[in-house]
């Protein structure tokens, strides 16, 4: 009886956490919404406004720049002024030190984190929608998210399915 409750709840929980509109990002974040209003489009040298207040996001913005420089032909400098940057990142004490709330609307983008861990998954998710967008406008849209799980991971099960990794093997048959 109680694998019958457990099984009729999975639907519901599924149906909770998918978001309002699907923008094929990995991992598919908690909450995705549209927002009223233009499209961002990111500028040939994108502004960034780091706070001091979390170390390191100076410097993780600095790889990143390298990615958006490989992935979209885009540069990146810094700015001290918020209202001068196309990128703003912000301190939010009330999230989890993995989550983040990412804005993106005509004026630029807003990420907000209580940690660097945060920041981090959320410039990951940006650079997936400039990556999908191939320089088209990112529409205005609100996404939230943190991780399901503490430590998260990917399973490649060799043990019941033979996989070769090296380029040109024959595939094996099972015994």
């Amino acid at each position: 009886m109680s694998r019958r409750l457990v099984l009729s709840l999975i639907p519901a929980c599924f149906c909770a956490l998918s978001p309002a509109i699907d923008l094929h990002l990995v991992p598919r974040p908690q909450m995705a919404k549209a927002l009223d209003g233009q499209p961002w489009r990111r500028p040939a040298r994108v502004r960034v406004r780091v706070p001091e207040r979390l170390a390191g996001v100076r410097d993780h913005f600095r790889v990143a720049a390298g990615a958006l420089g490989l992935l979209a032909h885009n540069d990146m400098e810094f700015v001290d002024k918020a209202a001068d940057a196309d990128l703003v990142a912000a301190v939010d004490p009330g999230l989890a030190p993995d989550a983040y709330r990412l804005q993106v609307q005509a004026g630029g983008v807003r990420i907000e984190a209580s940690a660097l861990k945060g920041v981090a998954r959320a410039t990951a998710t940006l650079l997936q929608l400039i990556g999908r967008r191939q320089g088209e406008a990112i529409p205005a849209l609100e996404i939230r998210d943190k991780p399901d799980c503490v430590y998260r991971s990917f399973m490649v099960d060799v043990g019941r399915n033979a996989h070769l990794w090296g380029i040109g093997a024959k595939p094996q048959k099972s015994r």
